[in-house]
């Protein structure tokens, strides 16, 4: 896999993943709190990833 499909595919993720959050929070289900952590993770490896980049790493 580029890094250019990992990257686009972690950004994916991140955004399914706090849609996922805000329909399950909402609901008041735990499943929801799981997936904020989820997200958490999944956006700050893309804010890593983009500043990686910027530095003009891989």
């Amino acid at each position: 896999m580029t890094n250019r499909r990992a990257s686009w595919l972690l950004v994916v993720l991140a955004a399914v993943t706090v849609v996922g959050v805000i329909v399950f929070t909402t609901r008041g289900s735990w499943g929801g709190w799981v997936l904020f952590g989820m997200a958490v993770v999944l956006v700050v490896a893309a804010v890593l990833e983009a500043r990686e980049k910027r530095r003009g790493g891989r």
